[in-house]
């Protein structure tokens, strides 16, 4: 008779291996259902209670010669025992031999549809035997690493599903702190940002909202890109140029931004590497900062040694100079180093040997200046002179310095705003008794002679100031975009330029009919002649001559003034002098090969003479001389690049944000 059972019994806490068949697989149950032969004395939903390990009458299922501590003993040892209708079975067998298929491996269908029980008269003993023979098979061990493999992999999908989830809403909160560092926006904005994507019905999680966090985020982003940047530089082994440049931000923190123009098939291109503050201002604190600036990016000094081709800079002394420069800190440890002057400051220095040769030009700067002084520190003045060119209909720039300190395109738009707002002046002068003598100046006749000389001169200049700020710019365009500034001055020596023409016609105009004009000798007038040919003098001396690179070797000196880059470009080249093989100019290619450390194949350059020998206009150009032609567009000629960085510098570190880290602003 069976013993009854109390009630606490009944709500006792099962064993954790009463399990029959796990509940990571929801089919695990059907197929169980499905191996087991029917049997009238158990009910179908008496079999599911007992796979599922929640029946409550274990004991009437055991074999009647086992006890109930013999079932937990054995089911604490072997979690796959389980027992079913007085009968034993295996559940990884039950579970996954249909899935294994293997040659010379036989499942037992006893244990895998829970159909073990004991023989003889000893059937303890040979349950014990049955459950040694299986555990010890190479059918269940099978079976127990696919269950295990099972196992983990419902484990992993389930973790994998909950990454995806957090990852997708880290994902939103990056691509909205990017948003803003895009558009130069404060850090602060994020929470803003934050609430309307979540009104948008968009998950951005509960995390990574603060100001601070956004900072962390874009500094993160901004070195992955930039490692990611220099790991294909590396991987590539392409040849670099070094270009920087020294300013103060707002805030008066001393800076140093640092570029990388890198070797390219199409157009090398410029990278930013990193705004970098001084603690000094001196060449040795300058030339360390860059060198652990290029080494935190990965560009190492083994790798400098073979691939750092040029430096650019402006014309500072800290940077150039010949003693203790930066540039000749660098040249001692990569001796084959191009140290290029900036030709945009060079030009600049065009226009300052020519003021200084030719004196009469001081009085004109001088009289331009003083409507820069008269304008700019009062807003009054600025006021009445725009009331009275609207009156003239006449649009109004506002008037800078001319031939100052800043480039010539700065000149150009200052004689410009002069030459728009001239009747406007005039009558503001002339109505203004303290102004007297300034109006006589402009009525002069050669002061508006010399005003459309100096802007015919300056917007040449500026087309030639332009050319050479272009990003794809390099050292065989520059040479002619200069060749072609200094015929253009040649021309204008023998002809008037576009402005002067218009000088006659202008003063018969109905815009200039209240301007009296006298031919005043009084006034010096510029010498026009002479001017011109200091200027074509000057560009010759600054722009065309290479005395100023530097570069230490064996190098002569032709090669150190570049000559051999000439015999890349057919466009230098004369055609009647040129032969196969063309001795004079291997001889220069070999220079080359040793400079750059960039080897020209000799046959490749001779097929290439009888392509362009065959047809100038349609030739080939073999791999190792287009490889020698990107490393010639990779030395860079001008700064501008970094004067950009600086102005967009200026543009993040505003006055309203003036507190902003360096290390901030490089991230933007």
């Amino acid at each position: 008779m069976k013993r009854q059972r109390v009630v606490s019994q009944f709500f006792a806490k099962k064993p954790k291996s009463d399990s029959v068949v796990s509940e990571l697989d929801p089919t695990q149950s059907q197929q169980v259902e499905a191996i087991q032969p029917e049997e009238g004395s158990t009910s179908s939903a008496e079999i599911v209670e007992v796979q599922h390990g929640r029946s409550s009458n274990i004991k009437d299922n055991l074999p009647e010669c086992w006890t109930e501590g013999q079932y937990t003993s054995f089911k604490g040892k072997h979690e796959w025992l389980e027992v079913s209708n007085k009968k034993l079975g295996c559940t990884y067998c039950s579970n996954y031999s249909h899935l294994i298929k293997e040659k010379g491996i036989h499942f037992s269908k006893e244990w895998a549809g829970f159909q073990v029980v004991g023989n003889g008269k000893d059937k303890q003993g040979s349950l014990r035997k049955k459950f040694w023979e299986h555990s010890k098979s190479k059918a269940h061990d099978l079976c127990k690493e696919n269950y295990k493999t099972r196992e983990q992999e419902h484990l992993t999908k389930a973790i994998d599903k909950l990454n995806e989830k957090h990852l997708s809403t880290t994902c939103r909160v990056f691509n909205s702190v990017y948003s803003l560092a895009k558009r130069c926006r404060p850090f602060s904005d994020i929470e803003d940002e934050i609430e309307l994507q979540i009104k948008n019905g968009l998950d951005m999680g509960v995390a990574l909202h603060s100001r601070q966090t956004a900072a962390t985020i874009v500094d993160f982003i901004a070195k992955e890109i930039i490692k990611e940047i220099f790991t294909k530089v590396a991987e590539n082994s392409l040849k670099i140029c070094l270009i920087i440049d020294e300013a103060s931000t707002i805030s008066c923190k001393p800076v140093i931004i640092i570029f990388v123009k890198v070797e390219d098939s199409v157009s090398s291109p410029m990278i930013f590497v990193e705004l970098v503050e001084l603690e000094k201002q001196d060449a040795e604190t300058i030339c360390f900062a860059v060198m652990n600036s290029l080494q935190n990016v990965g560009l190492t000094k083994d790798y400098l040694k073979k691939h750092l081709i040029g430096f650019c800079s402006d014309g500072a002394s800290v940077m150039l100079g010949r003693k203790s420069g930066v540039s000749t800190r660098i040249a001692k440890d990569f001796p084959n180093i191009i140290i290029w002057h900036c030709l945009n400051h060079r030009l600049q220095l065009v226009l300052d040997d020519s003021v200084k040769d030719i004196k009469q030009i001081n009085h004109f700067k001088i009289f331009l200046d003083k409507i820069f002084t008269i304008f700019h520190q009062s807003n009054k003045n600025q006021i009445e002179l725009t009331s009275i060119s609207e009156d003239l209909g006449l649009e109004i720039i506002k008037i800078g310095r001319v031939l100052g300190p800043r480039w010539a395109a700065c000149s150009f738009r200052s004689a410009m705003a002069v030459w728009r707002a001239y009747p406007a002046l005039h009558q503001y002068f002339s109505s203004n008794p303290k102004y007297s003598g300034m109006a006589a100046r402009l009525e002069n006749i050669h002061f508006m002679t010399d005003l459309a000389l100096m802007i015919d001169i300056l917007q040449e200049l500026d087309v030639l100031s332009r050319g050479l700020q272009a990003r794809d710019v390099h050292i065989i365009t520059a040479e002619k975009l200069v060749r072609r500034s200094i015929a253009a001055f040649q021309m204008l020596v023998k002809e008037k330029g576009t402005y002067e023409k218009k000088v006659t016609e202008l003063i018969t105009s109905e815009t200039y009919k209240n301007i009296e004009f006298v031919e005043n000798e009084r006034f010096i007038r510029l010498p026009r002649e002479r001017l011109l040919e200091s200027i074509i003098a000057n560009l010759e001396k600054r722009l065309m001559d290479c005395g100023h690179l530097r570069a230490s070797g064996s190098q002569s000196q032709a090669s150190t003034k570049l000559q051999f880059l000439k015999f890349l470009e057919p466009e230098y080249w004369n055609i009647e002098e040129v032969v196969v093989p063309w001795k004079a100019a291997e001889e220069q290619l070999l220079a080359f090969t040793e400079f750059f450390n960039c080897q020209i194949d000799i046959n490749e350059y001779r097929d290439f003479l009888e392509g362009v020998l065959r047809n100038p206009h349609n030739y080939s150009i073999p791999t190792s001389i287009q490889k020698a032609k990107n490393v010639v567009r990779t030395i860079a000629v001008s700064s501008a690049e970094a004067e950009r960085g600086f102005s967009k510098m200026n543009l993040i570190c505003s006055e309203k944000r003036s507190r902003l880290t360096v290390s901030n602003i490089t991230d933007y």
